[in-house]
């Protein structure tokens, strides 16, 4: 039984100053496996709700939409392990070959579209520091995207979901 606290976010002021009071150390700097609540400053500008859940409306989920794009026909094979960018819902691969989700990322503004989540192990990346974030952390955002985001797979796996609204371009 998952029991929520009244808000457990709403420690906003208080946290704040202690996060910006913290001297900055360098994004690629080692990080131990003990930070639980790893979270990075790119949170506020990379994770966009409203923007995720209307790209994952309109689109196929769990499949690159540059592979898709690519070929045509689309033969259905997987893509391999797929990302979602958390600022505008962008699916792309992983695979070594293709790398289209770190090619989104670096073709748009960096530092906004560094946040993406794993489809598959539903971990969250910051390709800017180049760390996994805890997605049970004080963001947020963060919790919420990824509660859609895994609420949506169980629906589209189960058939629920009608078909994506696909804008041809």
């Amino acid at each position: 039984v998952l029991m929520r606290l009244k808000d457990p976010f709403s420690i906003k002021a208080a946290d704040m100053t202690k996060r910006t009071n913290r001297p900055k150390k360098p994004c690629d700097e080692e990080s131990s496996d003990e930070v639980s609540g790893l979270t990075c400053q790119h949170v506020s500008r990379a994770v966009d709700l409203n923007s995720v859940k209307k790209a994952v409306t309109q689109s196929l989920w769990s499949v690159c939409a540059e592979c898709l794009k690519e070929r045509t026909p689309f033969e259905g094979e997987p893509s391999g392990d797929v990302l979602i960018c958390l600022r505008c819902g962008f699916q792309g691969c992983n695979q070594s070959e293709a790398q289209h989700s770190t090619k989104h990322q670096l073709a748009q503004h960096p530092e906004s579209h560094c946040i993406s989540i794993s489809l598959s192990s539903w971990k969250a990346w910051c390709l800017e520091c180049n760390e996994e974030l805890s997605t049970h952390c004080n963001k947020k955002v963060l919790a919420q995207t990824l509660d859609f985001l895994q609420k949506h797979s169980v629906k589209a796996a189960s058939g629920i979901l009608p078909p994506p609204q696909l804008h041809v371009q």
